[in-house]
């Protein structure tokens, strides 16, 4: 596939020589490879299809750790607005084009992100979060948090991965960004950013988590009540009886159930001692 990956950059094709480039950088990124093949995808940025430059452009920002040395000045200036803006960001700050990839690829409400689950989005968000986990920078917080899926991803591993970058992270370099994220945040960002804050299990945050008790969407409360259970405090029981009683959901009862009894168990087996 490699070998004929490389041939396919010289097809009289346009499309051919897209999906080349892109079967390439999956390739790198798979295998580990960095800047190999560099020097190919700077030759396709002078490509005459628009498509083209934009996926050379892309493909150096994830595969090369000094992409500027493969850029001209004079793709700054392209006739595509589209290739023109992406290279002065890319020129500017390798992590923010890869941001700017990001948050196209990644749908803003949960509709979008269930027509995605199947399809290329999830595969090219999970290449270029991998890409950027490697760079560990905290300006890439909010786009793991907007990455993530506010429901199980059946085993596509994106919320796994999400995880496991936040995790290189200290709770003082998180906090911020997991607050915001539940003010301001996408679905996905407010499920995440309240199951860390259970794990970081400061108590002060107690009612930033249990408001989403109420939250119209029943996996953002089902996350509140797992955030709860994992934080521990047993101040919050009233809260879970209340939602034991009065949720619509029996899916939200069930869990609301499963959280008061593993609080009150604690509690009991407290008491023994």
């Amino acid at each position: 596939m490699e070998r004929h990956s490389l041939e396919g950059l010289h097809s009289n094709n346009p499309g051919s020589r897209l999906w080349s480039i892109i079967i390439l950088r999956k390739y790198i990124n798979y295998n580990g490879f960095k800047n190999i093949y560099n020097d190919k995808f700077m030759k396709m940025i002078k490509d005459p299809e628009e498509s083209v430059r934009y996926e050379a452009l892309i493909s150096l920002a994830l595969c090369s750790h000094g992409p500027l040395k493969y850029l001209n000045r004079d793709i700054l200036e392209d006739p595509s607005h589209k290739v023109k803006t992406f290279a002065n960001i890319l020129y500017q700050d390798r992590i923010e084009a890869l941001h700017t990839i990001l948050s196209k690829i990644i749908p803003l409400n949960i509709e979008k992100i269930k027509q995605s689950v199947n399809g290329k989005p999830i595969d090219d968000a999970e290449e270029i979060l991998k890409v950027l986990g490697e760079l560990r920078s905290v300006k890439s917080i909010p786009y793991f948090l907007d990455a993530y899926l506010p429901y199980d991803d059946d085993g596509l591993g994106l919320n796994e991965l999400i995880e496991e970058l936040l995790e290189n992270f200290t709770d003082e370099e998180l906090i911020p960004y997991l607050l915001h994220a539940l003010e301001k945040g996408n679905l996905g960002s407010k499920a995440i950013s309240l199951l860390m804050l259970g794990c970081i299990r400061n108590t002060s945050f107690i009612p930033n988590i249990k408001q989403f008790l109420v939250h119209e969407n029943e996996e953002i409360r089902i996350k509140t009540l797992e955030a709860l259970s994992i934080m521990d405090d047993r101040s919050v029981l009233p809260d879970i009886v209340y939602v034991m009683e009065h949720d619509l959901s029996p899916r939200v009862r069930e869990e609301a159930e499963i959280t008061f009894e593993l609080l009150s168990r604690e509690k009991t087996e407290e008491n023994r001692l």
